[in-house]
């Protein structure tokens, strides 16, 4: 096995937002009700985007309003495999779903295609200002997924949580997490190194 091939095998660690590069993201799409909606509950859920507006292509069928319990803060998901899983999700993603809603009970919530909202990506990366925004993939709805796992297993440190937010059926899958976040290892290694 060659040296390239090696390297091309090899798991790479995701990319994802920082909480400012989240923050001016969001800022960017305040002006336009719908996508900033689509974007808050995917950093607020970490839902895939097939999961959300739905996939012809991949059999996703999208969310509909009927899937959301308001009370609870719950929404079921039909995710890969037809799995189904409940997702809890911010007040603030919530109030933003109902006043996208405007009194609708019923019905898919978002009428877009993935590529729609993968256009915007690139789009809102621009305009927040964030680095390489002209890189096919590097500013990506799913990204937004990364972002809200690392902000689970950073905060909490829960990889089972984290887990079952995101509807993963293997742990090893969660676990690449745990390499994004050096924080909780920081005072650790502050007394392997003798430092204070």
């Amino acid at each position: 096995m060659t040296y390239e091939s090696r390297i091309s095998s090899w798991k790479k660690l995701p990319y994802f937002f920082k909480e400012d590069e989240e923050r001016r993201f969001l800022k960017a799409c305040e002006k336009h009700r719908r996508n900033h909606c689509i974007w808050k509950t995917l950093f607020d859920t970490g839902l895939r985007i097939g999961e959300l507006v739905g996939d012809k292509r991949t059999g996703y069928r999208g969310l509909y309003v009927e899937d959301i319990d308001f009370q609870r803060r719950e929404i079921r998901v039909f995710g890969k495999g037809r799995k189904e899983r409940v997702v809890l999700i911010s007040k603030q993603a919530l109030r933003e779903i109902s006043k996208w809603l405007a009194g609708r009970r019923s019905g898919k919530i978002f009428d877009v295609t993935p590529r729609l909202i993968q256009m915007t990506a690139r789009k809102y990366a621009r305009e927040a200002g964030l680095p390489d925004w002209n890189v096919r993939g590097r500013w990506s709805p799913h990204k937004a997924r990364h972002t809200h796992a690392t902000k689970i297993v950073s905060r909490t440190h829960d990889l089972a949580a984290a887990q079952e937010q995101l509807g993963h059926t293997n742990p090893a899958t969660t676990s690449i997490y745990l390499h994004l976040d050096t924080g909780y290892r920081k005072p650790v290694m502050r007394k392997v190194f003798g430092e204070r």
